[in-house]
């Protein structure tokens, strides 16, 4: 076939099984390409001109699909039709059934495939005055409509198209709007949340814990009866109330001594909200501080809660307190010099005090 590297990267093919025009390469190159279609940006047709359209090409390009595949003949390919502008007279109409036959190389099937693309064709030509064909020129193009805008990819290197095909993919988590309503986070807030309670935290296992706690995740008897693991949700210590995940870390009888002993370290009156999304508006080894020793000790309180379940243990408060008090002492150097918070270690020392 008549084609070359340049006409096949103005394609908008994105299955693997639809692509026929290069069936006869490898699946890692095959791969490559629908890879490559899927960090473009989709064709909207109603931002197209009359020569941007002339010079659309009219196999595996998603504008023109039949039966819901795109449409590839290679018959037309042979005979050197290869983009819209191909099929239409200097007056602007489609090309008769004698033009197209005088240019056919090959017949075979060739009604039946003008008139499918008869049918595809000008049901989007319609929008458009395709008298511009009989002097549209087609040339190579470098350029492509990605998610970051228009760019030039004879200098790009993987990691552009791995960033773009990340930012084509990525859906906000479901939770994220619940909490921005619950506690008044704006959007451009987000980014500063994640990276503080994710990405800056200086062990993976507080990482891995705000993110469950982001997306509300973490087990509790709430979700365990949803899951009908259990027959009610009730706390297993206080017994008053439906045991959540706010429950379970924050407002359970035997959690909320140590956290009024933080408020006392801190002074400042911790919330949930603080624990959940943390302090976000400013970054400072302050504001880092407080949002690592606040994960801290909801992480420790939720693995000292389900070890206790799981090893058939009383949640009894003054275990509870002692278990963060050993862990504390244990953990103090280490938390702080990764966290790069050491000017804070009275601070911790007198926690640790009073737990």
């Amino acid at each position: 076939m008549n084609i070359d590297i340049n006409y096949l990267l103005t394609l908008s093919e994105r299955k693997l099984e639809n692509f026929s025009l290069i069936s006869h390469l490898s699946t890692f190159y095959k791969e490559i390409f629908c890879y490559f279609n899927e960090c473009k940006k989709e064709i909207e047709i109603s931002n197209l001109s009359n020569v941007k359209f002339a010079q659309q090409p009219l196999w595996n390009n998603i504008l023109y699909q039949f039966k819901g595949k795109t449409i590839c003949f290679k018959n037309w390919i042979a005979s050197n039709i290869l983009y819209t502008k191909d099929l239409f007279d200097e007056n602007g109409n489609f090309k008769t059934l004698q033009e197209i036959s005088n240019t056919l190389i090959n017949k075979s099937n060739w009604l039946c495939e003008y008139k499918i693309l008869k049918k595809v064709v000008t049901k989007q030509s319609n929008m458009f005055d395709m008298k511009c064909c009989i002097f549209t020129k087609t040339t190579p193009v470098n350029s492509f409509n990605f998610n970051s805008g228009l760019n030039c990819i004879t200098d790009k290197k993987c990691k552009f198209f791995y960033e773009n095909m990340l930012s084509k993919k990525f859906k906000y988590p479901c939770y994220q709007s619940i909490l921005g309503r619950n506690f008044c986070v704006s959007k451009e807030y987000w980014c500063n949340i994640y990276r503080n309670k994710i990405k800056l935290m200086y062990d993976k296992r507080l990482s891995e814990f705000n993110y469950k706690l982001l997306n509300n995740i973490l087990c509790c008897n709430s979700f365990l009866q949803k899951c009908k693991l259990r027959e009610n949700a009730k706390c297993e210590f206080c017994g008053n109330e439906n045991e959540n995940i706010k429950h379970l870390i924050f407002d359970c009888d035997n959690v909320k001594g140590v956290w009024q002993k933080l408020n006392i370290v801190m002074n400042y009156d911790v919330q949930w909200k603080h624990i959940v999304v943390g302090f976000y508006l400013e970054t400072n080894s302050r504001i880092r501080f407080y949002n690592t020793i606040i994960s801290y000790l909801a992480y420790k309180i939720y693995k000292f809660k389900m070890k206790s379940r799981i090893e058939n243990i009383i949640q009894e408060k003054f275990m509870l307190e002692k278990s963060i008090r050993y862990s504390l002492e244990k953990d103090i150097n280490f938390m702080l010099n990764l966290s790069k918070t050491c000017m804070f270690k009275d601070l911790v020392k007198l926690l640790t005090n009073l737990l």
